[in-house]
């Protein structure tokens, strides 16, 4: 019998006392005539030991999966593949910021872990949020995604067309438009071709790039503006900034002691930017971190380099 997982993988820990029992969340939608007894023979906890992976039954809530005397490893649910139950979840929509207009649309289960390894994913994208679908949906089902205007298609290339509604792994479908300017609507599918979620993408709430000034690059700096800033005023950045040290402090985390001491034991600010931008180039991604501790330390800087000064 084959397994999906049906909500996070856990890793269970006590420091002190005793644990009678625990309860593992789900996404599993037990609200719409599916009863939890229903699934008592579909859903095991899976645990996982140093000896190995083992299957236990368990007590299903609305929410939880309650599991008692629980021994303390990863833990999380499993329901049987194929077995019709529908799933709370979310539309996920990022704005890349890269090429025209282009779109990463999710469609994950309300797992907080998901959630939050799709922003992770998205750091350098902005989000625009939508509302959830009303319902649930089918679990491991296909949806496609269309974009209309009104009641006539809107012109787009969508990859892929169709995502699969399952804990993992994490896929997005790529949206692109290539002169955007309008309102329009994402419309998701079902494989009986009715409509189980709708939201209009207001032309507000997008901004392409070449549509972008300074200032807004500014307030939402995308990791493309970010590198090309930070190379282009190479020169002067090493010339003019002078309060590397509360920069310094912004990257320390990324850059580590070793290389932060370094930077603030040079004796002048041209000196520290120097050793700076060098470690920029031997970390890597830290252009967008950097370009937004300029903003915050060197405000006015930025706004002569920017021509807005």
């Amino acid at each position: 019998m084959q397994f999906e997982p049906c909500g996070p993988l856990m890793d269970i820990t006590v420091i002190s006392g005793v644990l009678t029992e625990v309860h593992l969340p789900h996404v599993a939608c037990l609200g719409e005539g599916l009863k939890s007894t229903s699934l008592k023979d579909e859903v095991r906890v899976l645990d996982v030991q140093d000896g190995g992976m083992f299957l236990e039954k368990c007590e299903l809530t609305r929410f939880h999966a309650k599991l008692l005397h629980p021994t303390f490893s990863p833990k999380g649910l499993l329901i049987r593949s194929g077995f019709p139950v529908k799933v709370h979840c979310e539309v996920l929509i990022y704005q890349t910021l890269t090429a025209h207009l282009t779109l990463h649309v999710y469609l994950v289960t309300c797992d907080p872990k998901t959630l939050q390894e799709v922003d992770r994913q998205e750091k350098d994208a902005v989000k625009i949020s939508k509302p959830a679908p009303r319902k649930s949906l089918q679990a491991w089902s296909w949806y496609t995604l269309q974009t209309k205007k009104g009641n006539e298609d809107f012109y787009s290339k969508i990859n892929p067309e169709s995502l699969k509604l399952r804990h993992s792994p994490i896929k997005y479908c790529e949206i692109y438009v290539k002169k955007a300017e309008d309102d329009f609507e994402l419309h998701l599918m079902n494989n009986k071709k009715e409509e189980v979620w709708a939201a209009e993408i207001r032309a507000e709430e997008y901004r392409t790039p070449d549509r972008y000034s300074s200032s807004d690059k500014q307030k939402a700096p995308s990791m493309d503006y970010a590198v090309w800033f930070v190379d282009e005023h190479r020169a002067e950045l090493i010339q003019r900034v002078s309060l590397v040290t509360p920069i310094a402090d912004d990257l320390k985390a990324y850059i580590g002691d070793e290389k932060y001491s370094i930077i603030t034991a040079c004796k002048t600010p041209q000196e520290q930017m120097r050793k700076l931008y060098r470690f920029l180039s031997d970390v890597g991604s830290l252009e967008k971190i950097f370009y937004q501790s300029l903003l915050k330390n060197e405000p006015h800087l930025v706004a002569d380099l920017t021509g807005e000064g």
